[in-house]
């Protein structure tokens, strides 16, 4: 295994993340290819591919920090992933 990164144990510790419903084994973070992942806010073809190129080395992607790990993505990117997956897919009928 490698050294975490600073920024992902900074954030880490500082605010524990409880997984996401995008989250887990059949996430399009673990299963989408790169077009799949650049209509997140902040990632474009570079990123998408690194994402795609990091499940192949670390595995799944469990909780949204884990992606922390993927060099370029930050806490603001993360955060705009964050609020992308937390909306609901089909809005409420009022």
């Amino acid at each position: 295994m490698f050294p975490l990164p600073d920024r992902y144990e900074a954030v880490h510790k500082a605010s524990p993340v409880e997984p996401l419903k995008g989250f887990g084994a059949d996430s399009v973070f673990n299963i989408g290819n790169t077009e799949a992942l650049d209509v997140f806010p902040g990632i474009g073809a570079v990123l998408a591919q690194r994402i795609v190129d990091g499940r192949d080395i670390l595995g799944d992607y469990f909780l949204p920090t884990d992606l922390l790990l993927v060099k370029g993505i930050g806490p603001k990117t993360l955060e705009g992933i964050m609020e992308v997956l937390a909306e609901p897919l089909y809005p409420r009928e009022e």
